[in-house]
């Protein structure tokens, strides 16, 4: 779970001990909320991020095939490409 650094000022403090308590009981209930919420967002994101990775991979095929049939070339042309 990540933490999260609540800002301290002009709030309300509970007034006895079983008051502290219930407000830590809340606090956790609420801190689990998030962290459940944070979790499905990160699940949809990866998924996001899945999806547009597959569709990009035969265009990044493709780069990597043209890139190195023109790094092949000037190899090739090296004495051309350097005048």
């Amino acid at each position: 779970m990540s933490r999260t650094r609540i800002k301290s000022g002009n709030t309300d403090a509970p007034q006895t001990q079983t008051q502290a308590e219930q407000w830590l009981q809340e606090l956790a209930t609420k801190q689990g909320r998030v962290s459940s919420i944070e979790d499905a967002m990160n699940e949809q994101l990866t998924q996001t991020k899945k999806s547009f990775e597959q569709q990009a991979k035969p265009l990044n095929e493709e780069i990597e095939d043209l890139f190195s049939g023109i790094k092949s070339w000037a190899s090739a042309n090296r004495e051309q490409l350097c005048k």
